[in-house]
């Protein structure tokens, strides 16, 4: 099992390295508000401090870790591996900044495989933290549903560039609410991380109910239908999570890793027509029958010919670093599996897969274990629809399941 204690005393490093964190995704739950407030002051380039400064702890304890040889197996296979995904880059993509903008869009990720065994062992510590921001993201769903933020719908130029600082759109004829975030399905992601997070670190039934409720509730009124599913599967795992037939859930994560690969690569063989012609089957499925006729199928082929199959594309080859250096070849992949074959090639699909079959092996039925286990699923079933690495909640959950599965196992006691 894992060999922590909780809410034990942290060094000035792990403390630097959290104090950071907090800062920057205060400033993602408060994304959409600052924007606007920071365009109207004209510090419009200030909204990018906060990554800033989290690129800069990452690296401050990569390199002393590197020197002092503390990286831990997990972050030093992450670092070679991005290493190798730089080299093939070259190879590739051959633009220094395209590839270094694709660093700086996967830093959360990096950053949640640092954590991990800070966040694990200090968990009841950073309660207060976690219930901070989620109260301030619930906040800014309920209240739009009254009132209309003045940031909703706001665009703005920057080096000549327009950026969206926060989407209006409607599902249905249904505003989609994004609270005080950028867009509706980033808040509806950020809560369900953080309540997910929180409801471990309360000991309280009634407390952990109202919070999980009141984070579903929150969800709902964003109108993000995966985040809304992946809600609805997390309550029944919960249901089930004292009872024997939990011990048979825990093939979960390998199954859905592989689910995952399945889904997307399915249409080299497949070709699918969902035939939608309701109005109610349009408005649950119309995104994902995109995805199966052009998105994946699209993003498949732009690997395979503008990189390899083996190899990937390298870092920065697809994604937002497409959106702004290869508008021509850009692709959101919408996918987890399909991102990370952009990036790693097959050995990215080989590597989701171990990760999905060593949290299914090592986890334990412990509260530590499950909640690996519950953020695993998060992250698996979130990536059946969106790449998750660019999701900065969503990617440090993911980093955090990466430090999770490989790092030292631990004993199992299903």
């Amino acid at each position: 099992m894992f060999e922590f204690n909780y809410d034990s005393k942290i060094n000035f490093i792990d403390g630097f390295l959290i104090s950071i964190g907090f800062i920057f995704f205060l400033s993602e739950v408060l994304a959409g508000v600052i924007r606007y407030y920071f365009y109207t002051l004209g510090i419009s380039y200030c909204v990018y401090l906060p990554k800033l400064f989290l690129i800069f702890s990452v690296f401050t304890v990569t390199f002393r870790g590197f020197f002092k040889k503390k990286l831990g197996r997990p972050f030093a296979l992450l670092f070679w591996v991005l290493v190798y995904s730089f080299l093939i880059a070259n190879f590739y993509i051959r633009n220094v900044l395209q590839m270094l903008f694709g660093l700086w869009v996967i830093v959360p990720f990096v950053y949640g495989v640092l954590i991990g065994p800070i966040v694990i062992k200090n968990l009841n510590g950073f309660r207060k933290y976690i219930l901070f921001l989620w109260i301030i993201a619930v906040t800014g769903i309920f209240a739009n549903l009254f009132y209309k933020w003045p940031w909703i719908g706001f665009s703005y130029e920057i080096a000549n560039i327009t950026v969206e600082g926060t989407r209006e759109w409607f599902t249905g004829g249904f505003e989609r609410l994004p609270g005080f975030a950028r867009i509706s399905a980033a808040a509806a992601g950020q809560i369900l991380m953080l309540g997910l997070l929180l409801i471990f670190s309360y000991k309280s039934s009634l407390v952990k109910t109202f919070i999980w409720l009141a984070t579903g509730v929150a969800i709902l009124l964003t109108t993000t239908k995966t985040t809304v599913g992946i809600w609805i599967i997390l309550t029944i795992l919960f249901l089930f999570s004292k009872t024997p037939l939990f011990k048979f859930l825990r093939f979960l994560p390998f199954l859905l890793s592989l689910v995952v690969i399945m889904l997307p690569f399915s249409t080299l063989i497949i070709d699918y027509n969902l035939n939608i012609q309701s109005f109610y089957t349009h408005l649950l499925l119309a995104s994902f029958e995109e995805r199966l006729t052009f998105t994946w199928p699209w993003t498949i082929n732009m690997v395979l010919h503008h990189g390899s199959f083996i190899s990937g594309r390298g870092i920065g080859g697809i994604g937002a670093s497409q959106a702004y250096f290869e508008k021509q070849l850009y692709s959101p992949a919408d996918n987890l599996s399909l991102y990370l074959f952009g990036l790693f090639g097959v050995f990215g699909l080989t590597m989701l897969i171990v990760i999905g079959l060593l949290i299914t092996l090592n986890i334990d039925n412990t509260k530590l274990g499950r909640l690996i286990f519950y953020l695993a699923i998060a992250c698996f079933l979130e990536g059946l629809s969106l790449n998750v690495v660019e999701e900065p909640f969503f990617a440090t959950c993911l980093g955090v399941v990466f430090w999770a599965a490989f790092h030292k196992p631990y004993k199992r006691k299903f």
